[in-house]
């Protein structure tokens, strides 16, 4: 039914955080109106009236031309081994006190790198804030921000205080702008 197509549709975009792969809808009309209205970055939708075989060929076209297939990924070696650590999945970078490592806290585990906080930032996208001289967050990561604590807490419960004057307004924009 269209509600279930509907929930799979938005688990897929927010839940899974996937919002490269292209989706083709093919349904009854009545569906259209409720699934186009979501905004969940759908190709085409494809009903038993429209010229179906040929849409779907040419949907599927588009499909292959603008697949690559990957998210973004910070790429580094350390200790002779390459690493490739998808941007999504990297909630901050920290500065490790007394080294010359940084260390890459994710939604999986934590990782080192003796690139430099600087290094690390021009490699990563608008995501990414450096807010504190030994911190980089993931704006995306983050679940909320407590203005008066000066605490902000990730979508993995994690907190840091860590924010400097200059970048508390950074962040209140970004959060802003998304709600």
């Amino acid at each position: 039914n269209s509600t279930q197509a509907l929930l799979n549709l938005k688990k897929i975009r927010q839940e899974v955080d996937d919002w490269l792969s292209m989706i083709l809808v093919i349904a009854p009309t009545t569906s259209a109106l409720n699934i186009m209205t979501e905004r969940l970055l759908i190709l085409d939708y494809l009903n038993s009236d429209s010229n179906l075989k040929n849409r779907l060929f040419n949907d599927f076209k588009i499909c292959l031309k603008n697949y690559t297939g990957h998210h973004k990924k910070l790429s580094y070696t350390y200790k002779n081994t390459i690493y490739n650590i998808e941007y999504r999945q990297i909630i901050t970078i920290e500065k490790e006190i007394e080294t010359k490592r940084c260390l890459i806290n994710t939604d999986h585990g934590t990782y080192y790198t003796t690139d430099t906080l600087n290094n690390l930032l021009e490699k990563l996208d608008s995501r990414f804030l450096k807010c504190y001289r030994s911190l980089i967050i993931n704006l995306e990561q983050i679940e909320s921000y407590n203005l008066k604590t000066n605490t902000i807490t990730f979508k993995n419960k994690e907190t840091t205080f860590l924010v400097s004057r200059d970048k508390k307004k950074d962040i209140i924009n970004y959060l802003r702008e998304i709600n």
